[in-house]
């Protein structure tokens, strides 16, 4: 009996040792694991900034006025001068003349005659 006690006490610690030790490997390789997390986020969030700043207005129209690129099948003219500008544009040659103000109220009548009546499959005026 006392073979069968030393053996069991002897397996318990070893098993208990074993148990704590790769508790220890996955606590680390948590700890590892997480920093990587951390690390492809941040590398991820560089990567959207790098790509929004080349894929901007400012970087396309710098690297076209780089290249001599000039925009095709649209007719350009100056920007109309409304004030103050910080830099010359050019703007398509659909602008408005005047300036659109946030104060005025954009109200659109619809002539009676341009109402036309719908019938569904049924014979029933959907109007």
């Amino acid at each position: 009996m006392a073979i069968f006690s030393a053996t069991l006490l002897v397996s318990f610690f070893l098993s208990s040792i074993a148990g704590n030790a790769m508790l220890e490997k996955t606590r680390r390789e948590r700890i590892r694991s997480q920093e990587r997390a951390i690390q492809a986020r941040s590398d991820a969030a560089q990567i959207r900034r790098s790509l929004d700043f080349l894929t901007s207005m400012k970087s396309v129209d710098r690297y076209a006025t780089a290249n001599q690129m000039v925009l095709s099948g649209v007719e350009m003219t100056p920007a109309p001068d409304f004030g103050p500008s910080t830099s010359p544009t050019l703007v398509a040659s659909n602008h408005r003349a005047e300036p659109v103000l946030a104060s005025e109220p954009k109200v659109e009548a619809i002539a009676p005659e341009t109402i036309v009546s719908v019938e569904s499959n049924h014979g029933e005026d959907l109007r």
